[in-house]
């Protein structure tokens, strides 16, 4: 997977699902990080326009089949497409990471990992199937831990259960807000009745967006991306089409990514890097994973995965993976996550049920990063394996999210937890 450091010219602009019109505090609230679907989209929208529809077929060209709500599919170009990001990364190159949530300020200004407490009870007011809760047992300080965390620091914190952070000299970004005019799309003018206001993200100088992506290819071209991205290129990146210079860098992950930290024994927590998606499908998703069993705890998660058949949609392979199989023998008791992320957008690949082509994507909730969950279990080491993002290699990283993982959700860390 090749690296990429993405440096806007401008202003970016990456709204929510509020509405854009002024009035009663609301407005365009589009200074925020980006989500990671919207590099992907900004690179899937590059393929498309290097490669059109009429131009010659491309042996990476893979299609797949995208499904949406209320029944709406359609033909996904470029389906083997694979990111990783974005996250900040600093004038060094090294990328900076959403603070865990497990961690709690102390009196010595570090950040310490909360310890689990048992309930001692067979009842509680936790949601099922948790039968824990995390807890600090630090005398708190009122200095808030720093928001953004190097590599270094997120592997002493898994490793150690605690890390001095530092402080980021100067903000990532700043907001700067703007009133922008309703626009009648018949004449191309203001309409006379719209005005709103929106909030865009400027980086700081010395901060763009780190980036992975790989398509793979087959011949003499073993991944399209270098035929995409020469030494410089540009894309279209968030709301108004905001231009952005990529670069490439020879860097392997593993010099930007933190690695988890070594579990010996039957205790093991997993960290979010990037957020994840967990969909409702006769399973409760939202917060909890949708590998684990709802009522027991229990992960759902094969020992070794079948191998896909030849034309065996990844639907149907997933769904067998998860079939006559043994399951890990450990259980969820614990998490402590964030409130979620709306995830909106467009896609101009899905048809209607009237033959149209564009149709708005459904609206979901994900798991901020940073989110914890906590398992014990005699697997709990092998449970770090498939939970951690270089389990099976540092090429192809791996992520857990039950939706949308090619967009790079769900890719977390692992390191044992203790109790008190």
């Amino acid at each position: 997977m090749q690296r990429f450091s993405v440096t806007p010219t401008d202003l970016l602009f990456f709204r929510d699902g509020r509405p854009m019109e002024t009035g009663e505090g609301s407005g365009g609230h589009g200074s925020r990080w980006p989500f990671p679907t919207v590099l992907f989209d900004a690179i899937h929208a590059a393929l498309h326009r290097a490669f059109p529809e009429n131009s010659a077929p491309q042996d990476w060209d893979v299609r797949h089949q995208a499904r949406g709500h209320n029944g709406r599919q359609g033909d996904l170009r470029f389906g083997g497409l694979r990111t990783v990001g974005p996250f900040p990364q600093e004038k060094s190159g090294g990328w900076l990471f959403p603070a865990p949530l497990d961690a709690r300020p102390g009196a010595d200004k570090a950040a310490h990992a909360l310890r689990i407490v048992r309930t001692g009870c067979g009842r509680s007011n936790l949601p099922m199937p948790l039968s824990a809760l995390a807890a600090s047992n630090q005398s708190q300080s009122k200095d808030p831990v720093p928001a953004w965390w190097t590599k270094g620091d997120m592997e002493a914190f898994l490793l150690h259960g605690t890390a001095q952070v530092r402080e980021l000299p100067e903000p990532l970004w700043t907001t700067e807000w703007t009133t922008g005019i309703g626009i009648d799309p018949l004449r191309g003018t203001q309409d006379g009745a719209r005005i709103y206001s929106a909030s865009y993200l400027r980086l700081h100088s010395d901060v763009s967006l780190g980036c992975a992506g790989m398509l793979p290819g087959t011949g003499e071209v073993a991944d399209a991306l270098d035929v995409l991205f020469p030494a410089d290129a540009r894309i279209v990146c968030g709301g108004q089409q905001r231009v952005c210079n990529v670069h490439r860098i020879n860097m392997p992950l593993a010099e930007v990514l933190p690695r988890s930290a070594p579990v010996p024994g039957e205790k093991v927590k997993w960290t979010l890097l990037s957020p994840a998606i967990f969909p409702k499908s006769g399973h409760p998703g939202g917060w909890l994973p949708s590998w684990v069993d709802p009522q027991t705890g229990r992960v759902l998660l094969p020992r070794q995965k079948p191998a896909r058949q030849p034309g065996e949609s990844r639907h149907r392979w997933r769904q067998r993976s998860l079939q006559n199989v043994t399951p890990l023998d450990v259980t969820l008791i614990a998490a402590c996550v964030g409130k979620p992320e709306v995830v909106t957008g467009w896609s101009d690949h899905l048809v209607t049920a009237d033959g149209a082509r564009g149709s708005a994507k459904p609206t979901r909730l994900a798991v901020p990063a940073g989110s914890v969950y906590y398992f014990e279990g005699p697997d709990a080491g092998l449970l770090a394996k498939l939970l951690s993002w270089h389990g099976s290699g540092d090429d192809i990283p791996q992520c857990r999210s039950g939706a949308l993982g090619e967009k790079g959700l769900g890719l977390g860390v692992t390191a044992p937890w203790t109790e008190f």
